[in-house]
């Protein structure tokens, strides 16, 4: 009996969530409404001469922080390991281009290798092309 409850439980929710989606897919605006908040009226962006006296009181004044915070001490212990992500790029870009050419010179001579040698040696050579 309790399987049943909860199979019948799990359909509803699937039902409720399906609904859900298709209505914000569908009508954001009535989904929102559906949740119970109420519309937002836009208001008109603030004038400069508003903003910058707000601005200037956040950012224009001189604050002294805790230099003793305990998060502090932990990121000043922690090892920061910078990554030149240039060099993952262009490893990345060899990796690319050296599996496309290996990859097409493969396509064209495939009907054509008749040495297990050769063939051994190109799936060697992609091997090795695929761990860069």
């Amino acid at each position: 009996m309790q399987a049943k409850a909860q199979r019948i439980r799990r359909y509803e929710t699937r039902e409720t969530q399906y609904g859900q989606n298709k209505m914000f897919k569908d009508d954001t605006k009535k989904f929102y409404r559906n949740l119970g908040m109420k519309n937002i009226k836009a208001r008109e962006p603030p004038s400069m001469a508003e903003a910058q006296p707000y601005w200037k009181s956040l950012w224009g004044e001189e604050t002294q922080h805790n230099d003793r915070a305990e998060w502090i001490k932990r990121e000043q212990k922690r090892k920061v390991i910078h990554m030149d992500w240039m060099s993952i790029r262009l490893r990345k870009l060899l990796h690319i281009c050296l599996k496309l050419t290996i990859g097409n010179l493969l396509k064209m001579i495939k009907y054509k290798i008749t040495d297990l040698k050769l063939s051994q040696l190109l799936t060697g050579i992609l091997e090795k092309t695929s761990m860069l």
